[in-house]
């Protein structure tokens, strides 16, 4: 047990004096069981600079991570079976690192980041196949010109972008 509570607990040390991720700290329990069967953890208003420490959460489906201080979504790699992943208002200004594992992300809340270039975001978003929500108000790259048909264009599985349900008016022109 000590060996798992170092192993889980410890902050690597390319991140000494940054604030940084512990999840299983979150569990009623700490063991190998309780962080496999993890399907869920909130860590909002934690003051997050990096994600670490989620390795052995290969389960884990939804993550919320909102109002942190995070400027990328690193450190998830494991998280493969992730469909909520919620981290708005941080300062996230790329969509490189974890999603792209996310193969089955269905629901991609990040509003009021730091998200900038249409096409960059595009080409990222264009690999998730399963998602169908996705919110980006509140970043430079929802003021990009024709920024909504072309998202629309780039995800076709999407249902709801920034809240607002997506017409077949909308989804012929993109």
């Amino acid at each position: 047990m000590a060996k798992l509570s170092q192993e889980v607990l410890s902050v690597p040390p390319e991140y000494a004096g940054l604030v940084v991720s512990k999840p299983a700290a979150l569990l009623p329990v700490l063991s190998a069981e309780s962080i496999r069967n993890c399907t869920e953890l909130v860590m909002n208003h934690m003051g997050l600079q990096k994600l670490a420490n989620f390795e052995r959460f290969t389960n884990l489906k939804i993550l919320y991570i909102g109002s942190n201080r995070l400027t990328d979504v690193t450190g998830l790699d494991k998280c493969f079976r992730m469909e909520k992943l919620s981290c708005p208002d941080n300062r996230i200004r790329s969509l490189e690192g974890s999603l792209g594992n996310f193969k089955f992300l269905r629901t991609l809340l990040l509003a009021n980041n730091s998200l900038s270039g249409l096409d960059t975001v595009s080409s990222h978003l264009r690999r998730l196949g399963f998602l169908q929500e996705l919110e980006l108000s509140g970043n430079p790259v929802s003021q990009e010109v024709g920024y909504r048909s072309r998202i629309i264009a780039a995800v076709p599985s999407l249902v709801i972008l920034d809240r607002k349900r997506i017409t077949q008016q909308e989804r012929s022109t993109a």
